[in-house]
C-alpha cells in the first residue's frame, strides 16, 4: 500500500465534499492494511495512519462512539509498533484525547492530553508547532469543566509557541478562536472580538475551506450577539452554516449552528426565518441519530434505543428543571450548580436494562452554598418534587429505601461530607494553610471508591464554581507521597499473591487457597492500572468495566480478563518438585508473569523504578524513593552519577592491567563534573536510570563504553566481543551521527581559538586514533552508544538547543574544566599552558 497516494486520493473525496464516500475509502483502505500487516508486507504504521484518520473522520460527523474506539485501537498500535513516548505517539494521544472531548469524557480527555504533553517535552523543540495544537485542544477540555484559568493558560501557551512558527496561519488563527470563545465566555467581549477579527484575516489570507474557518464565522456570530450587532451576527452564522454543510453535511455543528442563529434572528424580530432554522436543527439532529445509530449494532436489540441515566438526568433538567430554577428562584439561578454526582452506575455511565430495576429513573442534583441552602434549601426541594413525573416517556426515578438521598436538593459542604468524612472541608477549602501531616492523615482516610464516586457523573451547569472547585481538587489526585505508598502497596500485594503465594498454594495441593491468592492478585493488578492513571478505582463490581475509559488500558483490561476466566489445575503441578522455581506448564503462571511484566513496563514508563527484576516486590522500595528522587537538586543527581560511573570505572579490565587513572579520582571527578554540569535535570535524571538499569542488570556502561571504542582503535578484537555489546539500532546509529558532526565542528572550533588547551586534550577525529590515543569524536559516539533512547534524544535536544543559540557546548565543558582546575578563564589557562611548553 502507498500510504501518501490513500491520503492524496482521501484529501479530494474531503475537498469534493464527498463525506460518505470518504468513510468507505478509509475503512476499506484500513482492512487491507491490516491484512498486509498480518502478511508481514507492511511495518503496521499505515495502520495507524488509518486509525488516526478514521477517528478525526467519525468525531467530526458525531458518530463519537466510533471516534473514542478507533482512538483506542490507534494508541494499542503503538504499543505493538513500539513507538511508546515517539512524537507519534504523542500526536496519537492529541488525537484520542480530541475524540474524547468531543464525547463528553473530558477528564479522560485531560489526562490523555497531559500523557501527549509529557512526551512531546521529550521528543520535541519547545517551539515546535505540534505543542499549539495539544494546547489548543487541551483549553477546550478545561474550559467544558469551567476551569477558565486552565483553559486561558493553555490558550497563552498556544500562541507563544505558534507565533514563533512560520507559515502557520490557520494554525494562529484557530489559536486566536479559541482565546476568543473563552474571553466570550467570561464577559470580556471587545477582547474577544479582537481575537476573532485577526483570525479572520488569518483565515481569509490563507484557506477558507479549512474547518476551523467556520468556527471562527460561528463564534464570531456569537460575539456579534452578545454586543447587540444582531445584523453582524447573522451574517456570520449564515457563512458558516454555508460552509458546514458544504464540507460535512447535516452534522451535530450545523445543527448547533442553526439554533443559535435563529436565537439571533428570533432576538432581532424574525421569528419565521428562526422557525425555518429551527426545523433545520431538529432534521439535522434526526440525520445525525440514524447515522450513529449504526453504531449500536454490537448491543443487545433491548439496549439499542435506550436512553443512559446521565442523558435522562440531563434532559430532565433542561426541559423542566431549568425552567423551574429560572421561574421559581431568579435570584438564586446563577449560583445553583446541577448534575448529576455519586452512587448508582448511572453516573459511570454503566447503566443497562437489568440497572432499571431499582432506583432508575429521570433525577439530578443540585448543590447549593451553605448560606444558599439554609435560606431555601427547603422550598427547593419542594419545587424539584413537584417536577412532571416522566420525561421523554420515561419516569421519574422512585427510590428504594438503600437508594434515598442520591438526588435532589443538597448544601455543597454537606453532599461531600457524606463520601469524605467531616475532616475534608478543612483540607480541601485551603490545603496550603493547613499543616502537611494533617493534609497527608486526612487524604489517608478517604477510600478510594468513595473519591470516585465524588468525581463521576457530570456537572451540567456550575455558574458560581464553588461545588466545581472542590472536585477539580479532588481530580488534581491525593498528595504524592501517599499515591506513591499506594502504589507500592499494590505492587506488593500483587507480588506477594500472585508471584510468590499461588505457586506456594498449588505446590501444597490447595486450589481453594490458590484461588484466593489469583483473585488478589486481579484485584491489585486492577488497582495498579488506575493508580498509574491517577484515578480513582470505583466500586469492585465496576472496577475491571471502567478500565475502559483509562487510556491505553485496553491491552491489560483483556489479559485480566482472560486470566479471571482461569481456574487452578493440580495436573499442571504434577511434575513440580520443591525448587522455587517458575512453574510455566501453568497457564496461571503464565498470564501472571506477562502482566506483572506490563506493570513492570508501566512502572518504568512513569520513571518509578528503574532495573528489569520480574518481581514486582523488588520494586516497592525505589517506588517509595521516586518522588524523593525526582525532588533531588541537579547537584545531588550530578554527584551521584559520578559515583555510580566510577563504582564502574572501578570493575573496567584492561587487556594490560588496572590503567592508572583507575586510581584518579580528582581527575576523574573534574572531568565527569565539567560534562554534566551543562546538563539539564530531566537529562540527568534519565541518564541516572540508564547506570542503574545497567547496574540492576549485571551491565557495566563504562566498561561498554571503552568496548564499543574499541571498533576504530582495534578492530579485530571488537568483531570478536562486538556480539556480546547491545545492539545498536540504525535509528540510534543515525541520531548519535547527528550529534557527533556538531560536536566535532564544536571541538574543531574550539581547538583554533586556544590551541595550547586542545594541544592537552584528545586529539579530535577517528581517522587519527591509534591504540594508545583515542580521539575526541571516538570517545563520544562511544559514550553516546550506552545511553538509552530516552537519554540521546534529551542529550540531542540539549545539542540543537546549543547550537540554535549559537553557542559552543564543548568550549563551555572545557571551560568548567579550567575552573575547576583553579584558572579564572580560558584566556588565563590558554597563556599558563603554553608558557609551560
Amino acid at each position: 500500500m502507498q500510504i501518501q497516494e490513500v491520503l492524496r486520493q482521501l484529501d479530494e473525496l474531503f475537498a469534493t465534499n464527498q463525506i460518505q464516500e470518504a468513510e468507505q475509502f478509509l475503512t476499506e483502505a484500513l482492512m487491507q492494511a491490516k491484512e498486509e500487516e498480518s502478511q508481514k508486507k507492511s511495518s503496521g504504521e499505515e495502520v495507524l495512519i488509518l486509525l488516526n484518520e478514521l477517528t478525526g473522520y467519525y468525531r467530526s460527523v458525531g458518530r463519537h462512539e466510533e471516534a473514542v474506539q478507533n482512538a483506542r485501537e490507534a494508541l494499542e498500535q503503538i504499543r505493538k509498533l513500539g513507538m511508546s513516548e515517539s512524537a507519534e505517539h504523542g500526536t496519537t494521544l492529541v488525537n484520542a484525547a480530541t475524540a474524547l472531548r468531543a464525547a463528553g469524557q473530558y477528564e479522560a480527555a485531560l489526562e490523555a492530553y497531559r500523557e501527549a504533553e509529557q512526551i512531546y517535552s521529550i521528543c520535541l523543540p519547545s517551539e515546535d508547532a505540534r505543542f499549539a495544537g495539544l494546547y489548543n485542544n487541551m483549553s477546550l477540555a478545561y474550559e467544558r469543566q469551567n476551569a477558565h484559568e486552565e483553559a486561558l493558560s493553555c490558550l497563552q501557551k498556544a500562541l507563544s509557541v505558534i507565533l514563533q512558527t512560520a507559515d502557520a496561519k490557520e494554525e494562529t488563527a484557530a489559536t486566536y478562536t479559541n482565546l476568543a470563545e473563552l474571553y466570550l465566555k467570561t464577559g470580556q467581549i471587545s477582547e474577544g472580538l479582537n481575537c476573532l477579527e485577526k483570525a479572520l484575516v488569518l483565515y481569509e489570507a490563507g484557506n477558507t475551506q479549512d474547518p476551523h474557518y467556520a468556527a471562527a464565522l460561528s463564534a464570531c456570530g456569537h460575539g456579534y450577539y452578545l454586543a447587540g450587532r444582531y445584523e453582524e451576527a447573522i451574517d456570520s452564522y449564515t457563512k458558516a452554516l454555508r460552509m458546514i454543510l458544504d464540507t460535512y453535511g447535516e452534522n451535530d455543528a450545523y445543527a448547533v449552528t442553526c439554533e443559535n442563529c435563529a436565537m439571533v434572528l428570533e432576538t432581532a424580530g424574525f421569528p419565521k426565518e428562526a422557525g425555518i432554522l429551527r426545523e433545520k436543527a431538529a432534521h439535522a439532529r434526526k440525520r445525525c441519530s440514524a447515522v450513529e445509530s449504526k453504531s449500536y449494532e454490537r448491543r443487545p436489540e433491548s439496549e439499542k434505543d435506550r436512553k443512559k441515566g446521565i442523558e435522562l438526568a440531563r434532559a430532565y433538567y433542561e426541559q423542566f428543571g431549568k425552567r423551574m430554577i429560572r421561574e421559581q428562584f431568579p435570584e438564586y439561578a446563577d449560583r445553583i450548580a446541577v448534575g448529576l454526582v455519586g452512587e448508582g452506575s448511572e453516573c459511570l455511565g454503566f447503566d443497562d436494562m437489568l440497572s432499571e430495576d431499582h432506583d432508575y429513573g429521570a433525577a439530578f442534583c443540585m448543590w447549593l452554598t451553605q448560606e444558599d441552602y439554609d435560606k431555601i434549601g427547603d422550598r427547593l426541594q419542594s419545587a424539584y418534587e413537584q417536577l412532571p413525573s416522566k420525561v421523554q416517556g420515561h419516569k421519574r426515578r422512585i427510590a428504594s429505601a438503600r437508594g434515598s438521598g442520591r438526588d435532589g436538593v443538597f448544601s455543597i459542604p454537606d453532599f461531600y461530607e457524606n463520601f469524605l468524612g467531616r475532616e475534608w472541608f478543612s483540607v480541601l477549602e485551603d490545603d496550603k494553610k493547613v499543616d502537611g501531616e494533617k493534609v497527608f492523615s486526612v487524604w489517608a482516610g478517604f477510600q478510594e471508591e468513595r473519591l470516585a464516586m465524588v468525581v463521576n457523573g457530570a456537572v451540567f451547569t456550575d455558574p458560581l464554581g464553588e461545588f466545581s472547585r472542590v472536585r477539580e481538587c479532588l481530580m488534581r489526585e491525593m498528595p504524592e507521597q501517599l499515591w506513591l505508598q499506594k502504589t507500592a502497596t499494590a505492587i506488593a500485594k500483587a507480588a506477594q499473591a500472585g508471584q510468590y503465594n499461588y505457586a506456594r498454594c498449588m505446590r501444597r495441593g490447595d486450589t481453594t487457597a490458590a484461588s484466593f491468592a489469583l483473585w488478589e492478585f486481579l484485584r491489585e493488578a486492577v488497582h495498579i492500572e488506575y493508580l498509574l492513571h491517577h484515578a480513582y478505582m470505583p466500586y469492585y463490581k465496576w472496577a475491571w468495566r471502567g478500565m475502559e475509559n483509562l487510556s491505553g488500558a485496553q491491552e491489560m483490561q483483556k489479559r485480566i480478563e482472560t486470566l479471571a476466566n482461569e481456574r487452578p489445575e493440580r495436573d499442571h503441578w504434577k511434575a513440580v518438585g520443591e525448587v522455587q522455581e517458575v512453574n510455566w506448564d501453568d497457564p496461571i503462571v503464565c498470564q501472571i508473569e506477562q502482566i506483572s511484566a506490563m506493570i513492570l513496563d508501566r512502572l518504568r514508563e512513569q520513571k518509578l523504578t528503574y532495573g528489569w527484576e520480574d518481581f514486582l516486590e523488588i520494586h516497592t522500595d525505589r517506588i517509595l524513593k521516586a518522588g524523593e528522587r525526582m525532588k533531588r537538586e541537579k547537584t545531588e543527581i550530578l554527584e551521584a552519577i559520578i559515583q555510580l560511573e566510577w563504582n564502574m570505572f572501578q570493575k573496567v579490565r584492561n587487556t594490560g592491567g588496572r590503567a592508572g587513572c583507575q586510581d584518579d579520582w580528582e581527575t576523574f571527578y573534574i572531568m565527569r563534573k565539567s560534562q554534566f554540569t551543562s546538563w539539564k535535570k530531566e537529562l540527568l535524571l534519565s541518564y541516572e536510570r540508564d547506570l542503574l538499569d545497567g547496574e540492576s542488570a549485571g551491565r557495566n556502561l563504562v566498561m561498554e563504553k571503552y568496548a564499543y571504542m574499541m571498533e576504530s582503535t582495534v578492530p579485530e578484537e571488537y568483531r570478536r566481543i562486538e556480539e556480546n555489546l547491545p545492539k545498536i539500532s540504525e535509528e540510534k546509529k543515525k541520531l548519535i551521527e547527528g550529534i557527533v558532526s556538531i560536536q566535532v565542528s564544536w571541538r574543531e572550533e574550539m581547538a583554533g581559538e586556544y590551541p595550547q588547551l586542545s594541544g592537552q586534550a584528545r586529539i579530535i577525529h577517528t581517522e587519527e586514533d591509534t591504540v594508545e590515543d583515542i580521539s575526541f569524536e571516538t570517545y563520544l559516539r562511544g559514550e553516546l552508544k550506552t545511553y538509552s533512547m530516552e537519554t540521546l534524544v534529551r542529550y540531542g535536544q540539549l545539542v540543537a538547543e546549543y547550537a540554535k543559540a549559537g553557542k559552543n557546548m564543548v568550549e563551555e565543558i572545557i571551560e568548567c574544566t579550567v575552573r575547576l582546575y583553579g584558572y579564572g578563564t580560558m584566556g588565563q589557562a590558554e597563556h599558563s599552558v603554553g608558557r609551560k611548553k
